[in-house]
């Protein structure tokens, strides 16, 4: 049986120090392969801004800690997302009520207990899931259409039904927000 002890190494075969590239010679690149180096370059840079600015990003985005606030308040400010969607002034007015409601939780944490943190992080996490959901069920239902059609039906019709609750959930807020704020002056005037 051999044994490993008796083996050798074998040598490493030595480049003198004068003719290594680095040190006397310089690379001699071909205009082909710059030119393929460049378009490859490209191609990499498009697929990048192809990734970010699609609409699965551009909401998935919007659930991300830290994230959040800042992509939400900018695409809230511009009228328009980083999938370049232009918003209507009623999504504008939800940007930005999610994006105040989040920052008012991050601070409720810090400042008061985290009790009240969470919820107000859960009441602004209602709104979110309101007005994203149905975007990213719809989204969801476009990428698998051609891999699970019955799914991706399901997920088109789940997404109309809940954007279609979503409209009537925005009308019935409001006609809460007014009988809510009856119901205060009432109070008010009870209390005087």
């Amino acid at each position: 049986m051999m044994s490993f002890e008796k083996i050798k190494p074998p040598k490493e075969i030595e480049v003198p120090f004068s003719e290594s590239i680095p040190a006397n010679k310089e690379l001699v690149l071909t205009p082909e392969y710059t030119s393929t180096m460049e378009r490859h370059k490209r191609r990499r840079l498009e697929l990048l801004r192809d990734f970010i600015t699609s609409r699965t990003v551009d909401v998935t985005l919007n659930f991300v800690p830290g994230i959040d606030v800042p992509k939400l308040a900018i695409e809230g400010m511009l009228g328009k997302t980083l999938s370049d969607e232009k918003l209507t002034s009623r999504r504008r007015f939800d940007y930005m009520l999610i994006s105040g409601g989040i920052a008012l939780s991050y601070a409720l944490a810090v400042c008061v207990t985290p009790d009240t943190a969470l919820a107000a992080r859960g009441a602004v996490g209602v709104i979110a899931n309101v007005e994203f959901g149905p975007e990213m069920m719809k989204d969801i239902a476009s990428k698998t259409k051609e891999k699970f059609p019955k799914a991706s039906a399901f997920l088109e019709k789940t997404a109309s039904y809940f954007a279609g609750k979503r409209e009537q959930f925005i009308q019935d807020a409001g006609r809460i927000g007014k009988e809510a704020e009856g119901y205060l002056g009432k109070l008010n005037r009870k209390l005087q």
